[in-house]
């Protein structure tokens, strides 16, 4: 089997959507405790006249919710991540996963140091570890039958 997958350019909002989805998925009962602890404290000054410590918690609540997406945005714009959005091709036998770089860079990687995979919308991500993976677009295959083809091999190498 081998499946070799069209030209891929990821845009810098579908990675940043990407990040953020990872960021916030399954961390919704932190925020969601942080807010309400919070907000207790707040309830607790605005009853008690301090409203001094109201404008402070809120800028805290504001600092909180704002500082991951901006910190997001300039790691996502950062001159330093120019080889993210390079144009690609994959090639995935049923051992091996090759990325094929527009200026003909080839690296193989076997598919035994993936340890899971994860859609997210429209992309599949292949992780070698936590925070090191590969996407791939879910349409990006040259037919139906491929992207099935490439599902079912995630699913029988137990990664998806």
């Amino acid at each position: 089997m081998r499946l070799e997958t069209n030209t891929v350019v990821i845009t810098k909002q579908d990675f940043f959507r990407i990040l953020m989805r990872r960021t916030y998925s399954g961390r919704w009962s932190l925020w969601t405790v942080m807010a309400l602890l919070l907000g207790v404290g707040i309830f607790n000054a605005v009853s008690k006249g301090e409203f001094l410590v109201l404008w402070l918690g809120l800028g805290l609540l504001a600092l909180l919710f704002a500082y991951n997406p901006v910190s997001i945005f300039r790691y996502v714009n950062s001159p330093e991540n120019a080889n993210i959005y390079a144009r690609r091709k994959y090639i995935i036998t049923g051992d091996t996963l090759t990325v094929v770089l527009e200026n003909g860079a080839a690296t193989e990687f076997p598919l035994s140091r993936i340890t899971k995979a994860v859609r997210y919308g429209s992309y599949y991500l292949l992780f070698l570890s936590q925070q090191q993976y590969f996407y791939i677009p879910a349409g990006c295959f040259a037919t139906q039958e491929d992207a099935e083809t490439f599902g079912e091999l995630l699913i029988q190498k137990a990664l998806l």
